[in-house]
């Protein structure tokens, strides 16, 4: 329990530099671009790629700050490119995925294993059961035809979305310690 209250803790001190609010800010540019290159299928289908920016904030700066600017890209899309009516749950959604990403590779070994684990964490709890009961509340859809197409989807989806979070996450460990960024570095061990 010290140990989540100390990542809580040191999650929330990053948002005390102006430099990685900065660099949340490019992450949430990002992500709404990425927003804009999204497909909506159904009215309870949408394929996007911006979740990357959200998780990438959560791994560097952590839980707290990754649901603040989780909640924050979210409203700040819809303004931008608007996707039917506004609804909080959705941000409430993008809050808790950005809180879980932190939770999960904030300053920890980040491993395949651990990337899949927490997408699939995401998956579950914010996609699958969150976005439905959303999706339930707003269009009174039958809970039979949301959640299959929605797990369809989701199973369809998380081996692609899993493949391009760990090529992301590869992609950025050698700028992220080069910037000395909150993210896990290994201990040397001393050779003789």
């Amino acid at each position: 329990m010290k140990n989540f209250t100390n990542t809580l803790k040191s999650s929330l001190n990053e948002l005390k530099s102006i430099r990685n609010i900065s660099i949340c800010a490019l992450f949430i540019a990002l992500s709404v671009l990425l927003g804009t290159l999204s497909v909506q299928v159904t009215p309870t289908i949408k394929v996007g790629f911006s979740f990357l920016c959200n998780s990438m904030i959560g791994l560097m700066f952590g839980p707290v700050t990754g649901a603040v600017f989780g909640g924050a890209t979210d409203i700040i899309k819809y303004f931008i490119k608007p996707t039917g009516a506004f609804f909080p749950g959705f941000t409430l959604s993008a809050i808790v995925g950005g809180f879980i990403y932190g939770i999960f590779l904030y300053k920890k070994p980040v491993s395949t294993l651990r990337c899949a684990i927490a997408k699939l964490t995401v998956v579950v709890i914010v996609n699958v059961v969150m976005n439905s009961v959303w999706l339930r509340i707003m269009y009174h859809t039958p809970w039979e035809y949301l959640l299959t197409t929605r797990i369809i989807k989701e199973l369809i989806m998380y081996p692609i979305e899993t493949f391009l979070f760990i090529m992301a996450v590869n992609a950025l460990k050698a700028p992220l310690n080069k910037m000395n960024l909150a993210y896990y570095k290994p201990k040397h061990s001393k050779t003789c």
